[in-house]
């Protein structure tokens, strides 16, 4: 488990570096489905997702084989769309396993290896990967990234006794020790993150707050819990609003967002 951690914590420092590296672990893809929320995956197209059989698995032999999920492509207009700093992630993964194998001193007598396998960043199809994993002779997962897969996988994985470390999945919901018993991270809880900004609120004395949150569930379980601590302190949440999904990262739609916050009056809407 140390070994894993290791390898964990070197793939959570390289997700804040403008690093590529190569990209040789990833191969364009053609697909018929297309993009679809995690949670929304009907079953004519799951089935259609699961019998791709040109999603590349990428594998070296080792005494210890460790599983490996990134999402590694994104479905796009029918294709598969290259995620290129994930792709690094899984380089990251296997350069690491090497270095490690290449040290006498940290496993003497055993040698790594790896089977990466890609997630699509879609929970169903995440966890036909994982269970394929789980049948194999492979020690346990690193990954997936998304909270949103990583609870899907958490408790499937968990039911097997199969230990899975995230490196990037940080909703509350994880924490659950009980639940998800087989489950580690290398990264805080998300309630850490809205304390502080709910810590920085109170210190200016903020009376009135409007929160833009992403519609997923990483946003939503943000602005519940955001809401909670700020009641707490006596501070009044305004309003609640939801990005579109689409335009996440359109800053247009979040200047019209900003403009209508800072132009209408309040209102006693304390719920998203």
């Amino acid at each position: 488990m140390r070994i894993i951690l290791i390898i964990i914590e070197i793939i959570r420092l390289s997700c804040g570096m403008n690093v590529l590296g190569s990209v040789g672990l990833a191969a364009p893809l053609q697909c018929d489905l297309c993009q679809q929320k995690e949670d929304h995956t009907t079953e004519s197209e799951l089935n259609l997702l699961h019998h791709y059989t040109n999603i590349p698995v990428y594998r070296k032999d080792g005494d210890v084989i460790l599983g490996g999920l990134f999402p590694l492509q994104r479905i796009e207009n029918r294709t598969g769309i290259i995620r290129y700093k994930n792709v690094a992630l899984a380089e990251m993964m296997a350069w690491t396993i090497d270095k490690v194998n290449a040290d006498e001193n940290v496993l003497p007598g055993i040698t790594l290896g790896y089977e990466i396998r890609d997630t699509l960043n879609n929970a169903p199809f995440a966890s036909v990967q994982a269970l394929e994993l789980a049948a194999k002779n492979v020690f346990g997962v690193v990954g997936p990234g998304s909270s949103m897969v990583a609870i899907h996988l958490a408790s499937l994985l968990g039911s097997l006794s199969f230990p899975m470390v995230a490196y990037s999945s940080t909703s509350d919901l994880l924490s659950d020790s009980n639940r998800f018993r087989m489950f580690a991270r290398t990264v805080p809880s998300d309630k850490y993150q809205c304390k502080a900004m709910a810590d920085i609120i109170h210190h200016y004395k903020w009376s009135f707050v409007s929160i833009i949150y992403s519609p997923e569930l990483y946003g939503r379980e943000g602005a519940d819990e955001l809401t909670h601590l700020l009641e707490k302190k006596n501070t009044f949440v305004d309003k609640f609003h939801p990005l579109i999904e689409s335009k996440i990262t359109d800053q247009d739609h979040l200047d019209q967002l900003l403009k209508g916050i800072v132009t209408k009056p309040p209102n006693r809407n304390t719920s998203p």
